[in-house]
């Protein structure tokens, strides 16, 4: 079971406007986000603090008068995170339309002490490890592949009242994803794990560095990464954008009309799920460009089922067949994305199924692009 994520991401967005057909727009240019970090008691310069984009290969470390630039950052809005050694973790959500110069951050003393009143701390690391990591990397077939480089930093602690286990690090993570070729900074700021239960609470900020390799390393690299973005939510975003959907091996369905949402029918217990292909021209109806260029507004009734196959001539008849099926719910009235494929309101929408089950192996960074959108 891969734990519940939660990502401080992006503000919802509630201004747009109706656009029926819309051009492929492509955001080329990079621009530059610096700024100064501080302290908050006495305004004195924070050195050597990481500063980062959470999801992304774009970070920075703070010089002695606590400035820091940030390079390549496309025209967006993003969730800057700064995280250093016993201070508060700082997230600020940034819009960047050109080169940006942020006013000074301020970061406080953290004041969190590991042995917290009330609980004990578990000195059975191997087993505790064994759990975190299961949780962590998932059941993919990179997970073996995958490494935790400093696991002495991690502190876990135990309440045998709740039968809570939790963890804690004050540092960042490494880990070194050797199927996709990235190291991996990984601000653990929350693992709770009921041991009645097998669906943890996991929340963290990462961000990604190319790891060295070989030309033939490299190569290999290349062709895992493009095997997990080619049925990635980032992917079909980025194609839904440019109403390539199908171009890229996606296809869009809703359960037909008379069918419930429990796959039964109305009218006949037995009558299994009947599903609709949603075409083109309804697909544009759904998809509506914002009052921001760049940006779009999803909006549906119940649910889309989105599956993925490599074979693109190929049509899918029952997506439930398909192991690359993902269902889609609306919790909010739209879901935002732009056209990086990056959803710029996560909390507004749901995913069952192929998304919702990314385990940290097969993540890649949200900057990620293939050959073919360089």
């Amino acid at each position: 079971m891969v734990p519940k994520r939660k990502s401080c991401h992006l503000a919802i967005i509630t201004l747009f406007c109706v656009a029926f057909l819309l051009l492929p727009l492509t955001s080329t240019a990079n621009f530059t986000v610096s700024g100064r970090i501080v302290n908050t008691d006495d305004g004195e310069a924070i050195t050597n603090a990481a500063v980062f984009l959470n999801n992304s290969l774009i970070s920075a470390a703070t010089n002695s008068a606590g400035t820091f630039i940030l390079n390549g950052v496309k025209s967006g809005q993003y969730d800057l995170i700064v995280a250093l050694k016993g201070y508060k973790t700082y997230q600020q959500t940034i819009t960047v339309t050109g080169a940006t110069s942020l006013p000074d951050i301020d970061i406080s003393l953290n004041g969190i002490t590991i042995n917290d009143e009330g609980q004990e701390p578990n000195t059975d690391f191997a087993v505790n490890y064994k759990i975190f990591k299961r949780f962590l990397f998932g059941q993919s077939i990179y997970s073996d592949q995958c490494k935790i480089l400093n696991p002495g930093i991690l502190k876990f602690q135990y309440d045998s009242v709740t039968l809570i286990l939790t963890a804690k690090a004050d540092k960042l993570l490494t880990i070194e994803n050797l199927a996709l070729g990235y190291r991996i900074k990984f601000l653990l700021t929350n693992f709770s794990y009921y041991l009645k239960s097998d669906t943890p609470e996991l929340a963290d900020y990462i961000f990604f560095e190319e790891m060295d390799g070989s030309p033939a390393q490299k190569a290999k690299w290349q062709t895992n990464r493009l095997n997990i973005y080619e049925g990635s939510a980032m992917n079909f975003f980025c194609a839904l954008a440019g109403y390539r959907t199908r171009q890229v091996g996606f296809r869009v369905f809703r359960v037909a009309e008379n069918v419930t949402a429990s796959g039964k029918n109305k009218n006949s217990k037995a009558q299994t799920v009947k599903f609709k292909s949603v075409r083109s021209l309804e697909l544009r109806d759904m998809v509506k460009q914002t009052a921001i260029k760049g940006r779009f507004a999803l909006i549906f009734r119940d649910s889309l089922y989105v599956a993925f196959r490599k074979d693109h001539d190929k049509e899918i008849t029952n997506p439930l067949q398909n192991r690359f099926t993902t269902m889609i719910s609306l919790i909010s009235p739209y879901a935002y994305f732009d056209n990086n494929g990056i959803i710029i309101n996560p909390d507004g929408i749901a995913f069952k199924g192929y998304w919702k089950e990314y385990p940290l192996p097969e993540l890649l960074p949200f900057d990620f692009e293939p050959a073919s959108r360089k």
